[in-house]
């Protein structure tokens, strides 16, 4: 076939219209980050997704490396895969990891702007500043580094 041919029946082919069987065992094999993201898709597939056998979503660990950089990067690792992800979209540099909810992880970057981030989706959602209402008082976060077994 020719490459023009060839690039018609792809640009032609509607992927949300795939048989639901078969998407049932593409989304089943996919890994766990990608299989949750699938249901976004379209709502064809999201309808498919619901009939998965859904996966326990173990948590993952939020790791700072500065074996190679002048200031610390976040990455994650997800130990089910064994896989690290080290650009994660949405998400500054220099920013740390305040606190974490199911797939949302609050951050401050380094002026202390706060955002949330949707580890699934990549959205992010710049909050308000804060304010102190501590007078003549700086506000501070120092980044803890501990190892595992240490007591703070």
């Amino acid at each position: 076939m020719r490459e023009e041919e060839t690039q018609k029946v792809s640009d032609n082919h509607d992927w949300s219209k795939l048989c639901p069987d078969l998407l049932r065992k593409i989304i089943e094999s996919l890994s766990s980050l990608d299989f949750y993201r699938s249901k976004i898709v379209c709502s064809d597939w999201y309808s498919v997704w619901k009939t998965c056998v859904k996966r326990p979503l173990r948590p993952w660990l939020i790791i700072y490396e500065e074996k190679y950089t002048s200031s610390p990067s976040m990455m994650l690792f997800d130990p089910k895969e064994d896989k690290f992800y080290r650009k994660l979209a949405g998400v500054s540099d220099k920013s740390n990891c305040m606190a974490s909810s199911g797939n949302w992880l609050l951050m401050a970057d380094s002026r202390l702007d706060f955002y949330i981030v949707n580890l699934l989706t990549s959205k992010r959602i710049n909050l308000p500043p804060m304010e102190s209402k501590i007078s003549g008082s700086q506000v501070r976060f120092e980044q803890i580094k501990a190892a595992v077994g240490d007591t703070l």
